[in-house]
């Protein structure tokens, strides 16, 4: 008995794993005249008794497997007739894949069985399958050009087996045990591991939704002819930068591949024969191994750069082919720490085999067989089988990561590919396109189709001034149970738009607004409007520093404030206190409308301002038409019910606002104010339609029953939009369910999607007059099914960033491959191939809050200003309580002291970096967790290793201690937020917003007090009350009253029964 080979290892234990039918190799060979049976059955013997691999056997023993030779004896050849049946082929094709699929599974028998299949009196077909243990491709063709050889000459002359003789396998074998642990066995390793760079190459493509492990275990196969005149275009080019056609086909791979995945690094596993001398060349037996084949294009500019690129790679790793693929991986294993059982997803093997062979004077077709049971997700195989067959591209699919269509579609495109690289091997790479012309025009003409005639005037004002003539009487803000008509906020808009004209401001000047969520507020906002300036909002809960931030950066020179206000701001813009305003202006004030100016769309309305990477927020800047684009959308869109109220209780500073403040104003309905979403829980005495607000808040509503019963449509926008949260939606009420995406640069709303219970996850489809494309690093469009960044073009495209040209070019383009300007969101998204989008998450690493878009940069700014930090990333992780939400987590490199003073000198400057970033950042970007590092991980190339801060960063940091609860109330208290904040608190006396709290986890802790102790408390009362201690005692208050009234009724009762008793 023998060992067995490094490569039959592999093969041994691949079987052991996912059994053996994955080790079936074998095929079938048509000939087409008539066959001399007995003749055949002798040139089989001869075949087999002249070959030692057809008498090995495999067997276990004390944790390995070894093999030997069996007694020369074979059964005799099967013949099966299909002549007679009905469809005489399809039959025997039938028969013949159902026996390939059957695995061998006894291994100490027989490994080989073959059959000769009659089709018809002049068509016969030889069928044979061997386990990979004992056979290989190469060798299987070697069979079947030997058994049709040996045909010819047992007719001519009496052959006996001892008369042919070939090559011994075993004796392969036998001088293959000295390489493991041979210093070419060491330098092999070397190489390979060079050549394995860490990457996620590996993990390339995934597995599709709703896979199972039948999926897994299974593989089917998709076909495609190549051109002969295309293929010899290849053979003809590549030969010519001394290339083979394989690199052809292995570039087509990686430009495919890299650009669809969106990945730099693509591995393909391809087979080499490992036959190093003409003597292994002529064996029988299983030789092949499996080179992993790392590809980059480096620094190639076309496709004959990559070829020669990819031709330079083979030649080096043919040097070193004999080092068997599974000793890699555990070499790869140790040193990367990984646990990976594979390095490539993708497998190719151009099997040619033009052996001219002929019976009867007929070419002899040769075809080999897949076994369905591929484990790669991809394995492409190219059969140039000589003149006489067309040349074939199969790609074996595994069933876990493509279904039939997906996989046919990628064949297409690779087929494409191959022409476009026939056509003209000195193409840019950035030429090829990966999508088939019929999905180029899908993508830009059908899925794209979004022009709609706009029918609303050209400016924001000028529609509402439309509705205020229709509808004068008409509700159009309600505030706190009173309402202002439409003729009324027009009124008090025209004096501010009169007072404004009055003061000299320009059309497009930026005002400033500085004012709490009152009518006035809408009405500054429309008098600026009137009066030609662009409104610039600044909400009153900003700290100083952003205010006058903004105040500087969109060089205002008069805000629109209240009297709080006068106090805030800086004395140097021209502060004007609107309802005092309007109260001067009430008698003698001018309340027409002001005449056009000769205003356009294409005049800027408003600058809203979002998180910056540079440590700065950045201004954008929209125009009317913009604006009115939307306005248009949502009025063919919604059903005019649905917009007969809706809540505004979004941040002006959030371009949500403007879809709440503006849409119904636009189309008879009334804006209902709120100082915020969450103020529903205790009732905004008005009936509200509509509500427009980020999942997060929404599910906190949910969780408390403060959704109102007439609400008929939801719009979630913002963040993510998980099925589970529009499952539980539908579980509660009737309701429309609108998943909106859309940054501040494309106006409020790009894309939507009316999600359903059970649907799927998606933000839609663009709105109408928008367009939405999915780009690769290269520019180009990518197939659907493909990440990569999502670009924005169409009626909603901002100007660009106030005073900030370099940034606008930078995030502004002109698209070459779409024809059009185009914004680059840095979100990225792939199409379903029903012309869905599905959000997939930020490109870099700007994440949102509770909707809020925020550029960690911004925050790392203001970490890194502050002394004793000496490096800092700010990380979003999901909330250990509430995983469909995030929370912020600060991690800092502290300068280091003495060991024994470390804790203490973190928790000071924690506690000083607290205080400074809550008067420059908002509470929205506050981090809710500061992690103190030792040193920051990094990678391969000095940057911060964010995933690793992922990964590493598991509970929230345990709080110092803190002051004690001192009664039961404020124990049980304690716990609560505990529950909510999903980590420890300090103690009674910190703040909810400074150990992770914010307003929504305010409403959750609300829900949990009234379950724990009865009492039911509002949330302004809670936005008061903000330590455990204060909570607590106001828990003890109410139980009091409510012990005191409670004793009132009883008495007041006693009293009447005492009436009665009379």
């Amino acid at each position: 008995m023998q060992g067995l080979t490094p490569t039959q290892e592999g093969i041994y234990f691949e079987g052991k794993f996912f059994g053996e039918a994955v080790n079936n190799i074998g095929g079938y060979q048509k000939y087409f005249c008539e066959l001399d049976v007995p003749r055949f059955a002798r040139a089989r013997d001869v075949l087999l008794r002249s070959n030692d691999a057809y008498r090995l056997r495999f067997a276990d023993g004390d944790g390995e497997c070894r093999q030997a030779l069996a007694d020369p004896v074979f059964p005799p050849l099967d013949l099966v007739d299909c002549s007679s049946c009905a469809d005489p082929r399809g039959r025997a094709m039938e028969w013949i894949q159902s026996r390939f699929e059957e695995a061998f599974q006894d291994l100490s028998r027989s490994v080989f069985q073959d059959a000769l299949l009659k089709v018809s009196a002049d068509e016969y077909w030889y069928f044979a399958k061997a386990h990979h243990l004992m056979m290989d491709g190469w060798g299987f063709a070697l069979q079947m050009q030997r058994f049709i050889e040996l045909y010819e000459r047992v007719d001519r002359e009496t052959l006996a087996p001892e008369d042919v003789r070939f090559p011994s396998f075993l004796e392969y074998v036998s001088r293959q045990s000295g390489y493991r642990g041979s210093r070419a066995s060491a330098d092999d390793l070397d190489y390979w591991l060079g050549r394995h760079r860490p990457s996620a190459a590996a993990r390339l493509l995934t597995p599709r939704e709703g896979s199972g492990p039948d999926d897994r275990a299974s593989s089917r196969r998709v076909s495609a002819v190549i051109d002969a005149d295309l293929f010899a275009a290849l053979k003809r080019q590549s030969a010519q930068v001394g290339a083979n056609v394989t690199a052809a086909f292995l570039s087509v791979l990686y430009v495919y591949f890299s650009r669809a995945c969106n990945c730099a690094d693509v591995v393909v596993s391809s087979p080499v024969h490992n036959r190093r001398s003409a003597n292994d060349k002529n064996i029988i037996g299983s030789l092949v191994n499996v080179n992993a084949c790392p590809l980059n294009a480096g620094d190639a500019e076309s496709f004959e750069d990559l070829v020669r690129l990819v031709a330079r790679d083979q030649k080096r790793d043919h040097r070193h082919s004999r080092f068997p693929i599974g000793d890699l991986i555990r070499g790869l294993r140790e040193r990367d720490g990984s646990s990976n059982e594979s390095i490539h997803q993708l497998a190719f093997n151009y099997q040619s085999l033009d052996f001219g062979l002929t019976v009867g004077g007929k070419p002899v077709e040769t075809h080999y067989l897949t076994h369905n049971r591929e484990r790669a997700p991809a394995t492409f195989v190219l059969c140039d089988y000589g003149a006489g067959q067309d040349i074939a591209l199969h790609l074996d699919y595994n069933c876990a990561y493509f279904d039939e269509a997906a996989a046919k579609e990628t064949l297409d495109r690779v087929h494409h590919l191959l022409r476009q690289a026939a056509a003209d091997f000195a193409r840019p790479l950035v030429a090829l396109s990966l999508l088939t012309p019929a999905e180029r025009e899908r993508q830009l003409m059908d899925w794209n189709a979004t022009r709609v005639e706009i029918s609303m005037p050209g400016c924001i004002d000028h529609c509402f001034e439309r509705q205020a003539a229709a509808t004068p009487d008409a509700p159009a803000i309600a505030w706190r149970g009173e309402f202002m008509t439409y003729a009324e906020a027009n009124a008090l808009a025209n004096r501010v738009a009169h007072h404004l004209i009055g003061l000299g401001v320009r059309p497009e000047q930026p005002v400033c607004v500085y004012l709490p969520r009152t009518p006035t507020l809408i009405v500054a906002l429309l008098g600026i409007l009137k009066a030609g300036a662009c409104y610039v909002p600044i909400d009153t809960a900003y700290p100083a520093a952003r205010a006058n931030y903004i105040l500087d950066d969109s060089a205002s020179s008069v805000v629109l404030t209240d009297a709080a206000g006068l106090a805030r701001l800086p004395q140097a813009a021209t502060r004007l206190d609107v309802d005092a305003l309007l109260s001067q202006a009430a008698a003698a004030g001018d309340s027409a409308n002001p005449a056009p100016l000769g205003r356009a769309g294409e005049q800027a309305a408003y600058v809203i301002y979002t998180s910056g990477s540079t440590g700065q927020p950045k201004g954008v800047v929209i125009e009317h038409r913009n604006a009115v684009a939307l306005f248009d959308w949502a009025a063919k869109t919604y059903h005019r019910e649905d917009l007969r109220a809706v809540l505004a209780a979004t941040s002006v500073c959030f371009d949500l606002s403007v879809f709440e403040m503006f849409v119904p104003l636009a189309t008879g309905g009334s804006v209902v104010l709120a100082d915020n979403v969450l103020a529903l829980r205790d009732g905004v005495g008005h009936p509200v339609t509509l509500i427009n607000t980020v999942p997060s808040a929404i599910a906190a509503l949910l969780e408390s029953g403060s959704i109102p019963a007439t609400v008929r449509c939801i719009n979630l926008a913002g963040e993510l939009l998980r099925q589970e949260l529009v499952d539980a939606i539908c579980e509660s009420r009737e309701v429309e369910i609108f998943d909106l995406y859309g940054p501040s640069e494309d106006t409020t709303y790009s894309t939507c999607a009316r999600r359903r219970k059970h649907g799927p996850q998606s933000i839609g489809r663009p709105i109408h007059n928008k367009r939405a494309y999915v780009l690769g690093e290269d520019g180009g469009l990518l197939p659907a099914g493909s990440s990569g960044e999502l670009h924005l073009a169409g009626a909603g495209l901002a100007r660009g960033y106030l005073g900030r040209p370099e940034l606008t070019d930078e995030r502004f383009v002109f698209c070459e491959q779409v024809g059009e300007r185009v914004y680059r969101t840095g979100d990225l998204a792939r199409f379903a191939g029903n012309g869905e989008l599905q959000y997939l998450g930020r490109k870099d690493h700007q994440v949102k809050i509770r909707g809020h878009r925020i550029e960690p940069g911004e925050i790392e700014a203001g970490i890194a200003r502050h002394d004793g930090v000496e490096a800092c990333a700010v990380i979003a992780r999901a909330d250990p309580r509430a995983p469909q939400d995030k929370l912020l987590v600060a991690c800092l490199v502290t300068r280091r002291v003495d060991p024994a003073e470390q804790a203490e000198a973190d928790e000071r400057l924690l506690q000083s970096l607290r205080e400074s970033l809550g008067q420059s950042l908002p509470d929205y970007m506050m981090p809710a967790h500061f992690v103190c590092l030792e040193r920051m991980p990094l990678t391969s190339n000095g940057k911060t290793d964010r995933d690793a801060l992922a990964q590493t960063f598991v509970d929230p940091p345990r709080a110092q201690a803190g002051e004690a609860p001192r009664t039961e109330t404020e124990a049980r208290m304690l716990g609560l937020w505990r529950e909510v904040l999903g980590t420890s608190v300090a103690g009674v006396g910190e703040s909810f917003f400074k150990v992770g709290g914010d307003s929504i986890r305010l409403v959750k802790l609300a829900a949990r007090i009234e379950a724990e102790f009865g009492e039911r408390i509002d949330l302004q009362s809670m936005f008061a009350h903000t330590t455990a201690r204060a909570q607590a005692q106001l828990v003890d208050r109410r139980s009091e009253l409510s012990g005191l009234l409670s004793r009132l009724r009883f008495a007041d009762s006693e009293r009447h029964a005492g009436y009665i008793d009379l």
